[in-house]
């Protein structure tokens, strides 16, 4: 059914969704995720469910130009490709994600916001494709 899987990567903690292509239904991760885990738990999560694509939130300016972070995003792409070659990896512009998921959970739940911004770099997503699926259908 989730055939999608989400990051939005921190330094110290990260945030995962898992998405549906098929019928939209996105959720979050339920559990702490510590960055240092991040490929156990995915390793898992890939092996108990039919990922076909990873989404990787990617920080950007204002001016859609790279930030001091997304090098550090662009090595976790590089090490996701290597643990994961079959499965493909696509990147979507982050900005704002971690504003809006701290209006809908509040400030003090850290773990639950970058859940949360994984999800909605998620459903961006997939309104993207699902505009251009129904433009061309």
């Amino acid at each position: 059914m989730f055939d999608v899987i989400s990051v939005d990567w921190g330094s110290k903690r990260s945030g995962i969704a898992f998405g549906s292509t098929e019928n939209g239904l996105v959720i979050p991760y339920s559990f702490k995720l510590l960055t240092k885990d991040i490929f156990v738990i995915l390793t898992n999560e890939v092996n108990n469910r039919k990922t076909q694509q990873f989404i990787v939130g990617y920080p950007t300016t204002f001016f859609g130009e790279k930030t001091t972070i997304s090098v550090y995003i662009e090595e976790f792409i590089s090490e996701l490709a290597l643990a994961f070659p079959k499965i493909k990896i696509t990147t979507v512009d982050e900005r704002n994600s971690s504003k809006l998921s701290r209006g809908l959970i509040g400030k003090s739940e850290k773990h639950s916001i970058n859940h949360q911004s994984a999800c909605e770099i998620l459903k961006w997503y997939l309104q993207e494709i699902n505009l251009h699926k129904n433009t061309f259908d």
